[in-house]
């Protein structure tokens, strides 16, 4: 069987939301219902962009636009209104979509264990987390600014006049990579090299590439 490139419509794209945020003894009904409310509200608000079919179309979404979806349900869970969500990953993909794609590289380089010890080094060092400040989260709907930072860096704490510290609001992308990958194969069935395939064609849009050994990420990247 031929590997293709994976597209969903709504409908996939709600499963595969409901298999990622699903917890043990938590109401599966419920929880897809909520999901179908937000995924309708934000395309309302014409999120994900590409996300504006004419009436009877249906929308299709490759590995690029349901990461979009994945990367604002992360923000809608920690708390983050739908509208400011949407702007703040519509504003900001050009960066958290070189990111995903570098965790991407990351999970393959961590896949085989311990075996390779100069492929668990390089998965190291493509390793970054997604900081926003817990002060520009409320306010207007403009996009919430990101910081890229590795995740042995200091810059997710913030000092204060007083003394104080306040923690950033933190997404780790790896974690978010696997979570998808493995919510892909085992509620769509997609195989890894048609995920391998959708992360190539989103990382050559993404980089303006092809060449996989310059898709890495700069160190504190600042998408303001």
């Amino acid at each position: 069987m031929a590997d293709v490139i994976p597209a969903l419509d709504n409908a996939d794209a709600e499963r595969l939301l409901v298999a990622m945020h699903a917890r043990p003894g938590c109401d599966t009904a419920a929880l897809a219902g909520t999901v179908a409310m937000r995924v309708r509200y934000l395309q309302k608000r014409e999120f994900p962009s590409y996300a504006r079919a004419g009436r009877g179309r249906r929308t299709r979404h490759d590995v690029d636009g349901a990461l979009r979806l994945v990367t604002a349900f992360e923000l809608l869970a920690a708390g983050i209104a739908p509208a400011r969500t949407a702007v703040t990953v519509e504003g900001n993909w050009w960066i958290l979509s070189r990111v995903l794609v570098a965790s991407w590289r990351a999970a393959r380089m961590m896949a085989g264990g311990d075996a390779d010890p100069a492929a668990q080094a390089a998965a190291g060092r493509l390793r970054r987390i997604v900081l926003l400040d817990p002060l520009e989260l409320h306010g207007d709907e403009a996009p919430v600014p990101v910081q890229i930072a590795r995740p042995d860096d200091d810059l997710w704490r913030a000092a204060e006049p007083d003394g104080l510290e306040r923690c950033f609001l933190v997404l780790e992308p790896l974690r978010v990579v696997t979570r998808f990958m493995a919510a892909m194969r085992d509620e769509l069935r997609y195989r890894d090299p048609e995920l391998d395939l959708g992360f190539r064609a989103m990382g050559a849009a993404a980089f303006g590439t092809s060449d996989e050994a310059v898709w890495g990420v700069e160190d504190h990247a600042d998408a303001a």
